[in-house]
C-alpha cells in the first residue's frame, strides 16, 4: 500500500497526489496568499531542486531535492520530491448550515 503524506500548514492541507504536473520549474512559488494578513505560504526549493506549480493552482511538484514551505505564522515543513495537492480548509457553520473556506 502506498503511503500518503498529509501536512497541515495553517488553512492548507497538503497530501500526495497521483497526477502529472506540467509547468515551468522555479526556485520559489507562493502556494496561497493570506486574504487578511498578506502573509504567504511560500515553497522554496533547496540547492539543485525545483518546484513546479500546476496551472490548476491546486497541485505542485518538487523535483531534484527537497523544498521548504514557510509562512510567517507557522512552523516550516519540508517536502521531499513528489507531487502534492493542496486542499483549502473548510468549516461548517452550525447556525446557518453553510460550509465556507477558512481564510487567514
Amino acid at each position: 500500500m502506498e503511503q500518503r503524506v498529509y501536512a497541515r500548514h495553517g488553512d492548507l492541507v497538503i497530501k500526495t497526489a497521483k497526477v502529472s504536473v506540467v509547468g515551468k520549474k522555479q526556485k520559489q512559488i507562493v502556494l496561497r496568499e493570506g486574504e487578511f494578513t498578506g502573509h504567504a505560504h511560500r515553497l522554496t526549493a533547496s540547492d539543485g531542486a525545483s518546484v513546479i506549480f500546476a496551472d490548476d493552482k491546486d497541485t505542485f511538484e518538487v523535483v531534484g531535492g527537497n523544498a521548504l514551505l514557510t509562512h510567517e505564522e507557522h512552523q516550516p515543513i519540508t517536502f521531499v520530491p513528489g507531487v502534492y495537492t493542496i486542499i483549502m480548509e473548510r468549516e461548517r457553520d452550525p447556525f446557518t448550515e453553510s460550509i465556507r473556506t477558512v481564510v487567514d
